[in-house]
């Protein structure tokens, strides 16, 4: 899509009323805004596409698949990673996989929780104080992460995850913004609902447990501690956004991101051993 194609807003009301959920009026955003974020999200960047098409080279595939393999290895063996939900996951995308943030683990338990396929067309966005080393950088841009800062790298980092979602591939948000000092889910920022909302994707709330216990925010050194990752239920745009089942915000994206953390918490609630899928192992 460009700048010329018709407005994703009223791509938004066509996709809502074909799942029978007609946005009510009140909820829409302004025209103005959803041609502003328009615009940019479908800006073309070089800089973007080229971080974007990083992830297809061989050296991205091969370092993703060996960086997986030593991630699973570790948190199977030591950690005993169980993975609840795997039949909840899509083939392939665009899909916005969202997920608590509780320790520096956790994208590599994601990445370990995965199927080899999926694994290789998930990026994810990473705070770049993280990659201002060389070599972690190199090895960073190679497993598909796209830094972001509280102002530096943010409008490319945006446009990146744009591209990257058009591109039908999976974008790995943790909404928090930060790692949570107390283990608790905190509130979620805003963006994750605007890309929602413009990009019309589908969402996958996916939950951690154990990761805090095993290496927290101030902690010099991780220990070992039993990992649980639940993935729940998709979550299509248009029942995000509009429906009428769940928390409503001042606008769309501000619903979407209410109903993605009210997801999230129900995938937080204790399950039985009885309830588990361990053939998920």
């Amino acid at each position: 899509m460009t700048g010329n194609d018709p407005e994703l807003v009223d791509a938004s009301y066509a996709e809502t009323q074909r799942q029978g959920v007609p946005p009510p009026k009140d909820r829409r955003p302004g025209k103005s805004t959803a041609r502003r974020w328009q615009r940019f999200l479908h800006a073309r960047r070089p800089d973007a596409e080229a971080l974007a098409a990083a992830g297809n080279s061989t050296s991205s595939r091969l370092i993703t698949a060996a960086s997986r393999a030593v991630s699973a290895a570790v948190f199977r063996s030591l950690y005993r990673l169980e993975v609840d939900g795997l039949a909840n996951l899509p083939p392939d995308g665009p899909l916005l996989l969202i997920a608590n943030h509780t320790s520096v683990l956790d994208p590599f338990i994601l990445g370990a929780s995965l199927p080899a396929h999926l694994a290789q067309q998930v990026y994810y966005l990473g705070f770049e104080s993280f990659f201002r080393n060389p070599l972690v950088a190199w090895w960073g841009r190679r497993v598909r992460v796209i830094p972001v800062g509280e102002c530096r790298y943010l409008s490319r980092a945006l446009q990146t995850a744009a591209r990257v979602l058009r591109n039908r591939k999976i974008l790995c948000v943790f909404p928090e913004g930060q790692r949570s000092a107390t283990g608790q889910l905190q509130p979620f920022y805003k963006g994750t609902g605007i890309l929602a909302r413009e990009l019309l994707v589908p969402v996958l709330p996916t939950y951690i447990r154990g990761a805090f216990e095993a290496w927290p925010r101030g902690q010099a050194f991780p220990r070992i501690h039993p990992l649980l990752v639940r993935f729940g239920a998709v979550l299509p745009a248009g029942r995000l956004l509009y429906g009428d089942t769940g928390p409503i915000g001042a606008d769309s994206a501000e619903t979407a991101v209410l109903r993605m953390e009210a997801a999230l918490r129900a995938l937080a609630a204790p399950v039985g051993e009885s309830q588990r899928n361990l053939t998920d192992r």
